[in-house]
């Protein structure tokens, strides 16, 4: 993701009228792709060469970042948490992928993107140009993967998602059944050509030497009136039926952002034979007038990941944005299907929150700010009835003492109100940013009346180097659990997101994926899981 300059509703694809009598936009036939069947642990490992070079990802070369200051907030103020007195357990961290592990021989990418996906006895963990799988305690099973060999592309993959399908582990779920890990990529093999990249597990053991995936390519090309879009900063989520992938447009040389684009893949067309790993062949259904209530197009759209979904259920698929530079509200918009089946994306609702706008750079010890990113949402979850979402700010409203460069705000309503509760965590000295917010349960049984969030976020001072914490909400400040180093040279590039799951097995429990300075000019990651009753 870039700091670019938003066209709006003036130069990407003509924004449709969104009156309050408009029941949603139909979307069109989006790119197909034939399942190609893979085995990952015939594949040979990744590979690094001893001198690489590295490299922004394709849309993350960072312009800057604002010297603005923030406007005063009219809207609704922060509100503290309760206090989740319950949520002490924690199982012990572990290290995950790094830079010189992932990386093709003389190709790096000069952060992460990390993402993380639990299921019943593995947890597969996803960064640029690699996947691993681990056992819960640690262990690595497989990998690192090189993403590169996996898809069979010629660029090299960046921007990944995952997600585990704990819904279709049912007699007739699709493909057979069993659960599901679902990862997504981007690539871009030469100017003119973006792919979105996605894979499926055979069933819930990528461990299994006999596992196999399918893999999938479609085209991540939109051509709006002022030029050709490649995809971006993607998002994945899953419902009872549907698989969705969200992604920025942005001209090829990533100077211009020209709108957003949302596939809806059914997963009939893209989930393995679980008995004998065929691929079917996929079909999307895509929506790129994708806009705010202004009419303005929508930035860094984020699917609000369902992980409970029962299979086969046709539930709202909300998806949520903020404002990237500055704002006080947020945007919200769902696909729903009409009474003949006709998947539509509704109107965009404005959802009230206090004031944010873009981080400054935060400091380090022994080395220039390192740029935080915009005030994007970097990930969303519906679970529990409402939806939670976080992003990096300045500003915090009414707080005195706040951090002057980064804290971080998270956001939950439920879908039909028009006022978010909005919560922060910011300190004096260390500047807090890159937040992903993922939903536990503190009870075990029953309907869920305690759900507790949790974040993992980066933090940095000019005595801490830039390392890995999580933190849950209301339980006091942020635990460090991966020590980075001073130093970091690569001060306009982190992120861009960090990876949380829940646990399919266990509401309890959820996982995180953090990032740390490993050594001055290495990324490595990190993963923790914090469980009430395990």
């Amino acid at each position: 993701m870039i700091v670019i300059s938003l066209l709006g509703a003036i130069g990407g694809m003509a924004p449709r009228s969104m009156a309050s009598g408009n029941l949603g936009d139909v979307g069109i036939v989006g790119p197909s792709s034939a399942g190609v069947r893979t085995n990952p642990h015939a594949l040979a490992p990744a590979v690094v060469g001893n001198s690489p070079r590295v490299y922004d990802t394709p849309h993350a070369s960072f312009a800057g970042v604002s010297s603005q200051q923030p406007s005063v907030s009219t809207q609704p103020a922060l509100v503290s948490p309760a206090l989740a007195t319950s949520v002490t357990g924690t199982a012990t961290p572990f290290t995950g992928s790094d830079m010189m592990a992932s990386c093709s021989p003389s190709y790096c990418y000069k952060k992460p993107d990390g993402a993380v996906a639990a299921g019943p006895a593995s947890v597969l963990q996803a960064v640029n140009q690699a996947f691993a799988v681990y056992d819960r305690g640690g262990n690595e099973l497989l990998g690192p993967v090189s993403l590169q060999a996996f898809f069979d592309t010629s660029g090299h993959p960046y921007d990944e998602r995952a997600v585990y399908d704990a819904g279709n582990a049912v007699n007739r779920g699709y493909g057979g059944g069993s659960g599901r890990f679902i990862l997504s990529a981007l690539v871009q093999n030469s100017a003119g050509t973006s792919d979105i990249l996605l894979a499926v597990s055979q069933n819930s053991s990528p461990e299994s030497t006999a596992t196999l995936w399918c893999t999938y390519s479609f085209d991540g090309t939109v051509q709006f009136p002022s030029g050709k879009g490649a995809a971006d900063f993607d998002g994945l989520s899953t419902d009872g039926s549907n698989l969705y992938v969200s992604s920025n447009e942005d001209t090829f040389n990533g100077a211009t952002f020209l709108g957003s684009r949302i596939l809806m893949i059914p997963k009939i067309g893209v989930y393995p034979d679980a008995t004998t790993g065929a691929c079917p062949t996929a079909s999307t259904t895509s929506f790129s007038s994708v806009l705010n209530p202004d009419g303005s197009h929508a930035y860094a759209v984020q699917p609000a990941n369902r992980p409970d979904a029962a299979h086969g259920t046709t539930y709202p698929m909300y998806f949520v944005n903020s404002i990237r530079t500055s704002g006080s509200s947020l945007s919200v918009r769902s696909i729903v299907k009409n009474s003949s089946g006709t998947p539509l994306l509704t109107p965009p609702r404005w959802i009230s929150v206090a004031a944010y706008s873009e981080p400054y750079s935060a400091p380090q010890p022994g080395g220039k700010n390192i740029y935080p990113g915009d005030a994007s949402l970097l990930g969303a979850i519906y679970r529990y009835g409402q939806i939670y979402t976080a992003n990096s700010t300045r500003k915090v409203s009414g707080v005195t003492g706040a951090n002057t460069y980064s804290s971080v705000q998270w956001y939950i309503f439920s879908p039909a109100q028009s006022t978010a509760a909005t919560y922060y965590y910011t300190d004096p000295v260390t500047s807090y940013y890159t937040p992903q917010v993922v939903v536990g349960c503190q009870t075990t049984a029953g309907a869920c009346s305690a759900p507790y969030a949790a974040l993992e976020v980066t933090g940095s001072s000019s005595t801490q180097a830039a390392s890995a914490y999580w933190l849950v909400a209301g339980q006091g400040t942020p635990v460090l659990f991966q020590q980075g180093v001073p130093g970091w040279q690569y001060s306009a590039a982190w992120g861009d997101y960090p990876g949380v799951s829940v646990d399919p097995s266990n509401r309890t429990q959820v996982w995180l994926e953090g990032e740390y300075a490993e050594t001055p000019t290495t990324w490595g990651t990190a993963m923790s899981s914090i469980c009430v009753a395990c």
